[in-house]
């Protein structure tokens, strides 16, 4: 995919710039991390939560496809393929 890349402007923007790539991805609108990070509430001790990230994604986008779910008690292990 050709997703474009933008660095972090600051160090806990990390939320803020992957809705900048998605948004410039998905959509064609460059909206600037500082604008991203207003309207999603990041801050420097919290950074960003992605239900935020999620919330801001269906806003700019008009929809409400976009979703996440909390899976709790995930390890790496769960993730990696298993030997049959």
């Amino acid at each position: 995919m050709p997703v474009p890349l933008f660095h972090q402007e600051q160090s806990w923007y990390c939320g803020p710039a992957s809705v900048q790539m998605i948004s410039t991805y998905l959509y064609g609108t460059t909206y600037s991390q500082d604008d991203i990070a207003n309207y999603m509430g990041t801050t420097l001790s919290e950074g960003t939560e992605v239900p935020q990230m999620v919330n801001v994604v269906n806003y700019w986008s008009g929809t409400t496809f976009y979703s996440c779910e909390q899976i709790s008690n995930v390890s790496i292990e769960h993730l990696r393929p298993q030997n049959h």
